[in-house]
């Protein structure tokens, strides 16, 4: 494990280091049972909530995303009208008025009517 070097006496120095780093790793493995397991279920905790949050981002997301579609289609041709089809004039506007409609219960158009 000892390094070759010039002097006997430098030639050890890497061997108490090497001692030192596995002191160092034992008590981290003493530590991590006692002090990161709270972390670690933390952590799991973290991740099962961000599991379920990207599965009701799909689940919002894909309806709306369809009555985008059926409205663009339905509303966003009279949009010229004036009669409050302006926010369904493409699909991602539409995707957008629905998401504030329906997310922020605020379904007023850029001039607050």
């Amino acid at each position: 494990l000892a390094f070759p070097s010039l002097s006997n006496s430098t030639s050890s120095l890497p061997l108490f280091r090497i001692l030192r780093l596995l002191r160092i790793t034992r008590l981290a493995r003493l530590s991590r049972i006692a002090f990161l397991s709270d972390l670690l279920t933390m952590m799991k905790g973290a991740i099962g909530g961000i599991r379920t949050l990207v599965w009701s981002i799909i689940l919002i997301s894909l309806p709306l995303y369809a009555f985008s579609i059926a409205f663009r289609e339905t509303l966003g041709r009279n949009w010229q009208d004036g009669e409050g089809a302006e926010g369904f004039t493409n699909v991602p506007s539409a995707f957008f008025t629905l998401f504030r409609c329906t997310v922020g219960s605020e379904c007023t158009d850029n001039n607050g009517r």
